[in-house]
């Protein structure tokens, strides 16, 4: 028969000194104690426990912990700092920045009060009245998961793949703008997610046009942030994370950092240098870019109509307080972005006038080039070679007048991968743009009669056969771009078209790297 089994009731302590103690070895004798009540503890065995803590361990002890809590408290601000430049740079901070006039902001939210219950719904409705993003079949503002988390601050659930998209849109649609209206997102077919504007009040249009031309003609002064109401106050450099300093605070110039948060801007070394050197100009570089905005504006006045003058002049409003751009590296593409409207992606034409007394740098017909030296394409590097404008040439041929855009962006469209009819509609969507009107079929057809076009197309299928066949392909920076196996086979293609495009992307900025090692020598001859 076995023992019975005891149990010492021991009350517990405070100090929690008890919990530590060893167990009881098997077979030891065990009391019971009637007058004690709590928790079953095995009785303790003091062979092995010091009866006191010498005080050089409690010191050392000490130590451990505070060098413990440090660790952690800057652990903590790290990663406070990096969620703060996430959100300035791949969220929707931009928005906080946009100015407008009193008036103007007092009219729209007296229209839609709902506005004042949250700021996200504030940088939301900012968002649709400035977006350039358009889709190109609905013609309406893409509203993407990110743009919705950023406005909301929500980036970190947006990457942990379980924000609640619809519950956000619902809410602004029920508190912020009655008869809101979005379409699904809608993957599988290529549909991008859009608002639906049509139930907008005309009168926050002409408001906010208003107040935008008279802040960029320089009729008034007077203007604050639509977010907040408050005045703006510009301090845009970069600096380390922490406490503002002073002189930062004062809102004036601030030493220029070399630091690189390479999670945050990108990943290519090429590119971190771009991003390093063009985050380090000072602000009085850019003082000749705002007071060239006056000048653009009344260019953009003149010349420019409908999604093509509302962008421009999106755009100008941006870039007069804030002149200077702040980049990052694309997610798939080693080339840069910038993280709100700018120099970068504005009307070339504007930027023209924005940068006149700039240097100006380019690269001639830098992608058919590139394709013409690693695809080995014998009649389109003869032509190049020989001197000639590839854009005359396609122009003459389609007997296309004033087509240099569209036949870009068809030109670009091939040898990044896109089918014939996406080629097509990115060439007759850049020349209604640019002319309000759209090409004949037949014309856009003769673009693919070409000799080199056709060269570039049938070259184009063993480059992207090969990319499948090695499960994708290394850049000029030796940088691995998979191709991923387990996927269904319609998404493995466009994966491949898009490491397609991004090889030669790479291509074309080691093509500039002598452009940024001249600029900065020149730095290093002022100094």
């Amino acid at each position: 028969m076995d023992k019975p089994i005891h149990s010492t009731f021991i009350k517990p302590s405070r100090s929690g000194i008890l919990a530590n103690l060893p167990t009881e070895p098997e077979g030891s004798n065990r009391q019971e104690g009637p007058e004690s009540s709590g928790v079953p503890v095995p009785f303790p065995s003091f062979e092995d426990t010091p009866l006191f803590v010498p005080k050089w361990r409690k010191k050392g002890q000490k130590k451990r912990k505070k060098a413990d809590s440090e660790k952690r408290r800057s652990a903590r601000g790290k990663e406070y700092a990096k969620n703060s430049v996430q959100y300035e740079l791949h969220g929707m901070g931009w928005l906080d920045q946009v100015t407008c006039m009193p008036e103007a902001r007092t009219r729209i939210l007296d229209l839609y009060p709902g506005l004042e219950l949250d700021g996200g719904h504030r940088r939301f409705f900012l968002y649709l009245l400035m977006t350039s993003f358009y889709d190109e079949y609905s013609n309406q503002p893409v509203i993407p998961q990110e743009v919705i988390a950023g406005c909301y601050g929500m980036l970190a659930q947006c990457k942990a793949k379980n924000l609640k998209t619809g519950a956000l849109l619902r809410a602004f649609r029920d508190e912020a703008f009655e008869g809101f209206n979005w379409s699904s997102h809608e993957y599988s077919n290529r549909r991008a997610r859009v608002a639906f504007l049509d139930k907008l009040s005309p009168e926050v249009w002409s408001v906010w046009e208003e107040s935008r031309t008279a802040i960029l003609s320089g009729v008034t002064e007077q203007k604050i942030c639509f977010v907040s109401g408050r005045k703006l106050v510009v301090v845009d450099q970069p600096r380390k994370h922490g406490p503002l300093s002073l002189a930062e605070k004062a809102g004036e110039e601030a030493a220029p950092t070399t630091t690189i948060d390479t999670v945050t801007l990108g990943t290519c070394p090429e590119s971190l240098r771009w991003i390093s050197y063009l985050h380090e100009r000072p602000i009085r570089a850019y003082d000749y870019v705002a007071k060239q905005v006056k000048t653009a504006f009344e260019v953009a006045e003149e010349k420019f109509t409908g999604l093509r003058k509302k962008q421009a002049l999106d755009s100008l409003l941006v870039i007069l307080d804030f002149p200077k751009p702040r980049y990052v590296q694309c997610e798939d593409s080693v080339r840069l972005k910038s993280v709100r409207p700018s120099l970068q992606g504005i009307d070339k034409e504007l930027r023209a006038i924005l940068t006149d007394k700039w240097v100006e740098c380019d690269l001639k017909s830098a992608q058919l080039a590139i394709v013409a030296t690693e695809w080995e394409l014998p009649i389109t590097f003869e032509f190049l070679k020989g001197g000639a404008s590839i854009w005359e040439e396609l122009g003459n041929h389609m007997e296309l007048v004033d087509g240099k855009d569209a036949l870009k962006k068809g030109v670009y469209s091939t040898v990044y991968g896109a089918g014939k009819s996406k080629i097509k509609a990115n060439m007759d969507e850049e020349y209604i743009k640019r002319h309000g009107k759209s090409i004949e079929p037949d014309v856009l057809d003769r673009f693919f009669t070409h000799l080199i076009i056709d060269e570039v197309l049938e070259a184009r299928k063993k480059r992207l056969a090969r990319i499948e066949a090695n499960g994708g392909a290394r850049d000029c920076f030796g940088q691995w771009l998979p191709l991923d196996r387990g996927r269904k086979e319609r998404f493995r293609k466009e994966r491949s078209r898009s490491i397609l495009a991004q090889l030669s992307q790479a291509s074309e900025m080691d093509l500039l790297s002598p452009v940024l090692d001249m600029a900065i020598a020149e730095d290093r001859k002022r100094v």
